[in-house]
């Protein structure tokens, strides 16, 4: 469950920020239940992906 908000999540602030939201929800919880570390690392990249667009400064 939680990979699927974060993933949620993630994408609606990389689509605001008119980034490439990368794989969909659904496979991020289909590699988070068959193999979780596959999972984790979908989500980091996409959180690197939103730091490294600038979204990290703004609080």
């Amino acid at each position: 469950m939680l990979c699927v908000t974060l993933s949620d999540e993630l994408r609606t602030l990389l689509a605001e920020r008119n980034e490439n939201a990368g794989i969909s929800t659904g496979w991020v919880l289909f590699w988070a239940l068959l193999l979780p570390p596959v999972g984790a690392a979908i989500i980091q990249a996409k959180m690197n992906q939103l730091i490294a667009s600038g979204a990290g400064n703004k609080i």
